[in-house]
């Protein structure tokens, strides 16, 4: 990893992805830059976030329909939804203050989701990486410390929680990386909290 600044904004700077961004990047978007290695070639990932748009409704449908990308993620993974009940979703999230999500983009490319809430004095957490060629490679940690960040330096929330399937590996040792502390656990699910 090199770098995350900021895009759309004027001249924020930049600091190193494993540091805590600063409250000028979110006037539109975070990028992170990282060299991934295939049989052939060094690229370069650029990790950016952006308010969520109605724009990505049919995104929505395809994700929350991968089986890969939602096992572990939605209460009912068996349930295909459809884009009539996701523009359903979109205009009761237009009118929720209590909710903020972002859309994750590689370059251009939307790759996933994630948000906030019940948005008060804490807020509950989620990320969905949606394409499967971008599981495993780090994007997940990148974003959800951007949603922390954003959770407490601009919303200004003490406490954040989320829940995890407990086979959910991945997500698991995730959440412990980036400072959640497990609450409490069944058979079912994790509670997992951070707090400011």
């Amino acid at each position: 990893m090199d770098r995350i600044g900021a895009c759309g904004a004027s001249d924020a700077g930049s600091i190193p992805a494993e540091g805590i961004l600063n409250k000028s990047l979110y006037k539109k978007c975070v990028r992170a830059r990282f060299p991934t290695l295939n049989t052939t070639t060094l690229s370069i990932m650029i990790i950016s976030f952006k308010p969520h748009s109605r724009e990505e409704i049919p995104l929505r449908v395809k994700w929350l329909n991968n089986r890969e990308a939602n096992k572990y993620a939605i209460e009912n993974p068996e349930h295909e939804t459809t884009t009539e009940e996701q523009t359903v979703w979109y205009d009761r999230y237009e009118q929720n203050p209590y909710k903020k999500f972002f859309t994750i983009f590689d370059d251009e490319k939307p790759i996933g989701f994630m948000g906030l809430s019940d948005i008060d004095k804490e807020a509950v957490a989620f990320i969905m990486i949606g394409e499967d060629d971008y599981r495993g490679k780090g994007i997940g940690k990148i974003s959800l410390k951007y949603l922390i960040d954003y959770g407490f330096k601009e919303l200004g929330l003490k406490r954040m929680t989320a829940s995890t399937d407990p086979r959910n590996e991945p997500v698991i040792k995730l959440n412990k990386s980036v400072g959640f502390r497990e609450i409490s656990r069944d058979e079912r699910d994790i509670s997992w909290e951070i707090t400011k």
